[in-house]
């Protein structure tokens, strides 16, 4: 068991003693629907802090970077083929790494503005590029997304996740 799950099992285990330690004290200072009504309250209050203290965890010793990134759309299949390669420069194995692709149309901007045709101008994708990614370890990946051939000049956005 690695440093980052025994420091998820103790947040946790300190978010459920704290929620214990407060519903005692509210079911001693109040009765009935009262008490009921602060410990639902408590009950929202200790899980939004648990998912806090996991995501805090999950920032503080694990990260990745996305190098060597390249975007080519190809009309002709109506794809757009994305490839890079994520490094784990933080200090724990990385389970999962997802790529977030955002394309934006920026085709109005080149163009004479014309009536809206009800078509998208936004596309957001999201994919597995790497698992269990060990410390210092680069791994490349090639992916494909549906790219409409109404895009013309779209602007493209892209972020990492890992967990």
């Amino acid at each position: 068991m690695d440093l980052v799950m025994v420091m998820k099992i103790v947040s946790i285990v300190v978010v459920v003693l704290l929620f214990l330690w407060s519903a005692h004290k509210t079911t001693k200072s109040f009765r009935g629907m009262q008490a009921f009504m602060y410990i639902i309250a408590e009950v929202i209050i200790f899980v939004a802090l648990a998912f806090a203290a996991q995501w805090s965890v999950a920032q503080a010793f694990i990260k990745v970077e996305l190098t060597r990134f390249h975007n080519t759309p190809i009309p002709s299949s109506e794809k757009l083929a994305v490839k890079g390669c994520v490094k784990n420069i933080g200090s724990y194995k990385a389970s999962e790494v997802v790529l977030h692709v955002k394309v934006i149309n920026n085709a109005a901007k080149g163009m004479k503005k014309t009536k809206d045709d009800g078509r998208p101008q936004t596309l957001s994708f999201s994919t597995v590029v790497a698992r269990n990614l060990s410390k210092g370890v680069t791994k490349c990946f090639n992916k494909s997304f549906p790219y409409p051939p109404y895009f013309r000049l779209a602007h493209i956005r892209r972020y990492l996740s890992a967990n």
